[in-house]
């Protein structure tokens, strides 16, 4: 196996340590790497990311979180439970700008009481580093000194090295061009993972990757569309949130009318006595029970959205939920109660209640 950085010669064949290799079909899955903004002096100050940072060898006594999302806040809980003094700076207005509100503010609560501090809704001005540190300027003249700087604000890819412009592969600013077969621009080339910039997760590169393989030896009528799988995804701090389908935002922006079923982790025994009371499962369904999309924040949170992905990936409607048997007591008895909330809002309906009768008296 030969190692070294790969660069296209053509659309068969890619060149590796000066030897070439040919094939029939070809597997892109460079990934991508972390993002720096363009803060005056950030880059220079060579801040830390989440693929250096555990190559530390202590744990910094204060450290500046540039970002706010899923990996900034699991390095900021972790390292603050490690006892570094962790001061988050966030351009949006709450954590996890793209997940769930509700959820978003759990998180933000609980990092506060464990003794975080977050600068919400606030830009940097510039980063300049001294004989013990850096110092932080937000805009509005706030300065803040920390031992070191973690910088988690995105990810970016970078071709250039790959040449892909020998094999006539396409792509742009949000990655290589795929088409639901996970093919590029020459069909023989497929591109999966960070890559082709639809979905930035492990679980989703490697589910793309087996797609892919199975497109490439399988004739047109039998290969498959990877956009047709529901895409998890979890957030592993405290409370853990995870996520699958449609969130209140997009429905909303898509005006599809819905309605929202909430159980609460400190409803419910089990969670009491095992002491996770912080969480709740959130759906997001039609009154018919098509299920849009999900949200649990809490203990166990990524077991439980595997059911959902199951269930919004195959159709299945709330009231499939509902005639699901659960192990009790579970947590994923949680789930159960969503789906037995939504069917006695259907029991609100008059003529359901009239038909209910009806069947009672006369066929009971």
């Amino acid at each position: 196996m030969e190692q070294g950085p790969a660069v296209f010669v053509d659309k068969h064949t890619i060149q590796v340590d000066g030897k070439n290799i040919s094939a029939a079909k070809i597997f892109i899955a460079t990934g991508s790497k972390p993002e720096i903004l363009p803060i005056p002096g950030l880059k220079e100050c060579s801040p830390l990311t989440n693929e250096n940072i555990f190559a530390l060898s202590a744990i910094p006594k204060s450290m500046a979180v540039i970002g706010g999302g899923a990996t900034a806040c699991e390095l900021t809980q972790a390292f603050s439970r490690l006892g570094c003094k962790i001061t988050m700076f966030l351009r949006s207005q709450h954590l996890l700008s793209k997940c769930d509100y509700e959820a978003a503010i759990l998180l933000e609560e609980q990092l506060r009481k464990e003794g975080v501090t977050l600068l919400n809704g606030t830009s940097l001005k510039n980063v300049r580093a001294q004989d013990n540190g850096y110092i932080l300027t937000t805009d509005s003249g706030w300065q803040v000194e920390v031992s070191k700087i973690l910088a988690v604000t995105g990810r970016s890819m970078d071709f250039s090295g790959l040449k892909l412009e020998n094999a006539g592969v396409k792509h742009g600013p949000f990655g290589i061009t795929t088409d639901k077969y996970l093919r590029t621009s020459v069909p023989s080339i497929y591109a999966v993972g960070d890559c082709n910039g639809q979905h930035q997760y492990s679980h989703s590169a490697m589910h793309q990757g087996m797609i892919a393989l199975l497109n490439s030896m399988r004739p047109h009528p039998f290969k498959k569309d990877f956009r047709k799988y529901a895409v998890p995804y979890t957030i592993f701090t405290e409370p853990q949130i995870s996520a699958v389908g449609m969130s209140a935002h997009e429905l909303n922006d898509q005006q599809t009318p819905y309605e929202t079923y909430i159980a609460h982790y400190d409803d419910y025994g089990a969670a009491i006595a095992e002491e996770t009371k912080i969480g709740f499962v959130k759906v997001f369904a039609s009154a018919h029970g098509k299920i849009y999309g999900v949200v649990i924040a809490g203990e166990g949170s990524g077991e439980m959205v595997n059911e959902w992905t199951l269930a919004i990936q195959n159709n299945l409607r709330m009231q499939d939920i509902l005639m699901t048997q659960h192990s009790f007591p579970t947590m994923g008895i949680l789930s159960k109660r969503t789906a037995e909330a939504w069917m006695m809002n259907r029991m609100k309906s008059h003529t359901r209640q009239k038909l209910a009768r009806f069947i009672f008296k006369f066929f009971a």
